[in-house]
């Protein structure tokens, strides 16, 4: 899988990139933005010369961004037209204005929240989930409480029991009143 996506990146220029737990590969020559660089933080990466010989490990997932969010629907249905026919592979998911992913079928936000549930004993009835994106879908579709905020990808809404304000008027922490605190 991995040479069908670095072949896809290269012929049509996207920004790709391969993640592992604890550290992102990035080319060399990176083509990402300044908005990008601020979803990074200060998470661990490196720049490798080239994605077929240099990652130590075989990946878990890939990210192709954009640098406008109205790129993302195009490369969303082009990956999708690639990787569907193929769904005990991949999946692809648009998981911010800029980015998708793909992972492992079966591999989500839900089967996390339900490993981390499951070990400290709880019900998926007692768990709230927040999001907002088409990578929070099955995690919120899970939870007893499944609360997205109210600028939300209209498949996470969809999903939600409830909505909240944005994140960005403290919409997460309205849920953790409403939902846990209460």
């Amino acid at each position: 899988m991995i040479p069908l996506i670095v072949r896809l990146a290269d012929e049509r220029g996207w920004n790709l990139e391969f993640h592992n737990p604890g550290m992102i590969y990035f080319p060399r020559e990176m083509k990402d933005t300044p908005e990008y660089r601020r979803l990074l933080g200060t998470t661990d990466w490196k720049q490798v010369d080239n994605f077929l010989t240099d990652l130590p490990e075989t990946p878990y997932k890939f990210i192709i961004s954009v640098r406008e969010p109205d790129e993302r629907p195009a490369l969303d249905a082009e990956l999708h037209a690639y990787f569907d026919p193929m769904p005990d592979k991949i999946s692809i998911v648009a998981s911010h204005p800029l980015l998708v992913e793909g992972l492992p079928h079966g591999i989500n936000k839900a089967v996390g929240l339900a490993w981390v549930a499951d070990y400290l004993k709880i019900p998926s009835t007692e768990v709230m989930a927040v999001g907002d994106n088409d990578n929070d879908v099955e995690m919120l579709a899970w939870a007893g409480v499944g609360v997205a905020m109210s600028n939300g990808s209209p498949a996470a809404l969809a999903a939600a029991d409830t909505t909240v304000p944005p994140v960005s008027e403290d919409g997460a922490a309205i849920a953790l009143e409403r939902f846990v605190l209460r």
